[in-house]
């Protein structure tokens, strides 16, 4: 189960299905593991906006295995669901307290903010919650750092030219590389 904002919604990649999610599931899929993969992303998601109306939905889906990918747009002050790192530290616990009461045996891995530069505070709320609640950190700040993991305008995507700023392809590659790193040690 892949919740999340236009980066899990594979924005910039050549096809949708080269998204960090797929990729995971394929990986998954190739070690032997039944897989079938759902979620809800979409772009300009936030966890106040988008994740908490469907964490019933979540729920009753009872998945083995969740990635939570939010705090990029919560930052944006011009988006309606704006949320402060305080106000984030709240609903990010909140969410994963849900999850953990409804679904005690599911693995939730929390990806930090795509934002590298300008989140540091959210990431740390990433980190502090992810320790709190004893669920996984995915750091995606060394592959945001990383230049040739974000789509430029001669990136060919479904979404159109690349726009300096989502992953793209390899990106993707890299995400699902740092997630299936972590769910291979929970896996054992």
């Amino acid at each position: 189960m892949a919740l999340g904002d236009s980066l899990a919604a594979g924005y910039y990649t050549t096809t949708e299905k080269n998204s960090y999610q797929y990729l995971v599931a394929n990986q998954l899929k190739n070690q032997g593991y039944q897989v079938s993969l759902d979620g809800f992303w979409q772009a300009g998601a936030t966890l106040q906006g988008f994740a908490s109306p469907k964490i019933n939905r979540v729920i009753a889906m009872v998945p083995d295995i969740i990635t939570l990918e939010y705090g990029t747009n919560e930052q944006d002050r011009t988006n309606p669901n704006y949320a402060s790192p305080k106000q984030y530290q709240h609903q990010l616990t909140s969410v994963i307290a849900t999850l953990q009461a409804k679904l005690p045996k599911a693995k939730i891995l929390v990806l930090t903010s795509w934002l590298a530069e300008t989140a540091a505070d959210y990431t740390a709320v990433v980190k502090q919650v992810a320790k709190q609640q004893h669920v996984t950190v995915v750091n995606l700040t060394p592959i945001w750092q990383e230049t040739d993991n974000i789509s430029t305008p001669a990136t060919r995507s479904f979404q159109g030219q690349g726009d300096n700023y989502h992953p793209n392809d390899a990106g993707n590659r890299a995400i699902a590389k740092a997630i299936m790193a972590q769910l291979n040690h929970l896996l054992k």
